[in-house]
């Protein structure tokens, strides 16, 4: 958030007569990534890799809405305890908002999935793939990573991936239903 925008919520807030509004800006404001209008939804579902200097793997993550689904419990007793904070602050547009932005904040906590140290080489293999031949298979897969794992352990590895919907498999093609962002340190 731009100090600017920072400086001018704190002024209609003071302004509002509300208390500790430095505290309520700390605790329940968060930046959300700017999103280009001319992107495709796709591009907001994404799988992000970073990568050590060596080039290991440190941390594989899917982001994506439907991906709450395995945190079913954690959105429900969120969305109870919104609700109940919405319903308090009905007569307070600002502590309304707060509460709007919190929910939105947990709702991308939640939207994030850790994915397996194996299971992120298979994403870097199909992402690298992908950018050589545009047509991805199992063979193609099993192929390049065959020096790694045997094949029962891609299968289990595609098997988990596409349970969390971030492949599809169709009659031994792969098809990438996220973007495979890769970052290195």
């Amino acid at each position: 958030m731009t100090s600017e925008l920072q400086e001018n919520l704190l002024s209609v807030m003071q302004q509002a007569g509300q208390l500790n509004t430095v505290n309520l800006m700390q605790n329940y404001l968060v930046e959300l990534p700017v999103v280009n209008e001319t992107q495709d939804a796709e591009t907001i579902q994404q799988i992000k890799i970073a990568l050590d200097q060596e080039g290991d793997i440190t941390v594989a993550t899917s982001i994506k809405i439907p991906n709450l689904k395995f945190k079913l419990g954690e959105f429900l007793l969120e969305a109870v305890s919104s609700s109940v904070a919405l319903a308090s602050s009905t007569k307070s547009p600002i502590k309304l908002a707060l509460v709007a932005i919190r929910f939105l904040q947990k709702i991308l906590q939640l939207s994030s999935v850790d994915i397996d140290e194996f299971d992120a080489k298979v994403l870097v293999a199909l992402y690298k793939l992908e950018k050589e031949d545009g047509i991805l298979t199992v063979d193609q897969l099993v192929e390049v990573m065959e020096r790694e794992r045997p094949d029962a352990r891609i299968a289990k590895s595609l098997e988990n991936l596409e349970r969390l919907s971030c492949i599809t498999l169709t009659m031994g093609e792969i098809i990438l239903n996220e973007v495979i962002v890769i970052r290195s340190s």
